[in-house]
């Protein structure tokens, strides 16, 4: 659900501002999901959610991207809805 999408972005959002994802709250969110830093996966996870700047997701990135992949989670449990 749209609401589950926004509990997630906001989960990993700045404390500063709360609109984006800058790059503590980029490497949490690739931890948690384990997608290894280094090599091309946080470049590709960051492209699939319309993020145009490397490490740093704004909230209408996330909806957009969200909305996109129909995705509401970043687990990989075998159904629908995981990224």
């Amino acid at each position: 659900t749209t609401a589950r999408a926004n509990q997630l972005f906001a989960s990993y959002a700045d404390e500063d501002d709360v609109n984006v994802i800058g790059p503590e709250g980029f490497e949490r969110l690739c931890n948690d999901a384990d997608v290894p830093l280094d090599g091309a996966m946080p470049l590709i996870l960051a492209w699939l959610v319309k993020g145009d700047e490397m490490a740093k997701i704004t909230k209408s990135e996330w909806d957009a991207g969200m909305a996109e992949l129909q995705c509401v989670s970043i687990f990989y449990g075998g159904g629908s809805g995981d990224l």
